[in-house]
């Protein structure tokens, strides 16, 4: 039986992906989005056999060097993504998976990594943000907060800070974080909502809450702490590098950039220059209080 969950409001079934009586993480990783959702709007399935087709003929459509492995992705022939892991070292394929082009169901076609279905289950983050676009949700590389009821999504390219900033936000104030890595919101009846994932990176920090989104800030470092409001084409220039979605789709393309359009015109964009520091943290503090008052 699969196990069924609703993550930012979409019903996923994954079918089991490995496990054994000592290590089976992911399945505890999912525990807390676990629902009764029907019918699936996402299908995560195994294929009964592991098999994966060669790459060497098959049309390259992205790739991305991370550390001793590249994650890319190339077009199948009759229209579906092959989402594949491979090492650096003798190219060597050690995740598998096809989405097809209805974007609805993945197959993890080969899992080499001995690791029972826990970098199966983190491989599925790559994907997900290009099938939630089906459904009216966007993906940021970015911090996912709570503060005091309202949400805040501190987005920022890897190595400028968001996690060190997200984590004073929650040692100085205490904020939850809903996700250290991956933000994700869609729109809603009572706006824009910030939804917490099982997907979250290095940070491992995640949790199952949804917020209203008061505010996105676009961080950058700076010699001195500096908060201002964007108009919607500076914050568009800012945060559109931070989106994630499959920029070789034009369709999805078109649809990220409609659900965009309408984020920046309902929630206060912010940018934040500033050092690692608490006094950083009040600065935007007091600026947001205002703003809401």
């Amino acid at each position: 039986m699969p196990i069924k969950a609703e993550i930012a409001g979409i019903a996923c079934h994954f079918d089991d992906l490995g496990s054994n009586a000592f290590f089976g993480s992911w399945r505890w990783r999912l525990d807390p989005y676990t629902s009764a959702s029907e019918p699936a709007q996402l299908k995560v399935e195994r294929a009964a056999a592991q098999h994966c087709p060669s790459i060497a003929a098959l049309p390259l459509l992205y790739q991305e060097p991370s550390g001793f492995f590249s994650n890319s992705v190339h077009r199948l022939p009759e229209g579906s993504t092959l989402w594949t892991m491979t090492q650096n070292r003798d190219g060597d394929n050690i995740i598998a998976y096809s989405v097809n082009d209805a974007w609805d169901t993945a197959t993890l076609l080969n899992d080499r990594t001995e690791s029972c279905g826990h970098m199966a289950f983190e491989y599925i983050s790559k994907f997900f943000p290009a099938i939630a676009i089906n459904h009216g949700v966007l993906s940021l590389h970015g911090a996912l907060l709570e503060h005091e009821g309202s949400g805040m999504i501190v987005s920022a390219p890897s190595g400028v800070g968001k996690t060190t900033h997200a984590r004073l936000w929650r040692d100085t104030k205490n904020a939850i974080i809903l996700n250290g890595d991956r933000a994700v919101c869609r729109k809603t009846a009572q706006g824009w909502q910030g939804f917490g994932t099982p997907w979250s990176g290095t940070s491992g920090e995640q949790v199952n809450r949804s917020v209203p989104l008061q505010a996105i800030i676009a961080l950058e470092r700076g010699e001195e702490n500096s908060v201002i409001k964007l108009e919607p084409a500076s914050a568009f220039e800012k945060l559109f590098p931070n989106l994630l979605y499959p920029n070789w789709e034009r369709s999805k393309l078109e649809q990220t950039l409609a659900l965009f359009d309408d984020l920046l015109k309902c929630v206060p964009i912010f940018c934040l220059r500033c050092l690692p520091n608490a006094e950083a943290v009040e600065l935007l503090y007091q600026r947001l209080k205002c703003c809401t008052n």
